[in-house]
């Protein structure tokens, strides 16, 4: 009853090759099957960014779970990365600044 099906537990491995398909800018208007096929392509591309964002989620979680306290000073790198990708994702180009008082995030973590 409160079981998890045995597949469940076992990770899973697809080799599954796709051909990338065309951009959707490079495929005339009029060309049917070439705008499906780019549609697909961005719907794939779109899901991959999808999962790379749940992936640095999860290493935001696992970073906060590890330093509690100092949290916000540790794991700034990747709460960095997470609201820029998701920006991206929804199509807002402006990126936040690798910074804390004018210091760089890499010189931070050379100075530990």
């Amino acid at each position: 009853m409160g079981q998890t099906l045995p597949t469940a537990r076992i990770p899973r491995e697809v080799d599954l090759k796709l051909e990338r398909g065309p951009n959707l800018e490079d495929v005339d208007y009029d060309d049917i099957r070439g705008r499906i096929l780019a549609k697909d392509q961005a719907y794939r591309d779109r899901l991959i960014e999808q999962e790379k964002i749940k992936l640095v989620r999860v290493a935001a979680k696992e970073c906060y779970k590890q330093y509690h306290v100092n949290h916000a000073y540790k794991c700034r790198p990747i709460y960095i990365e997470y609201m820029n990708m998701i920006r991206k994702f929804n199509f807002n180009t402006r990126e936040f600044p690798l910074t804390i008082d004018g210091k760089s995030v890499d010189e931070l973590a050379d100075a530990e």
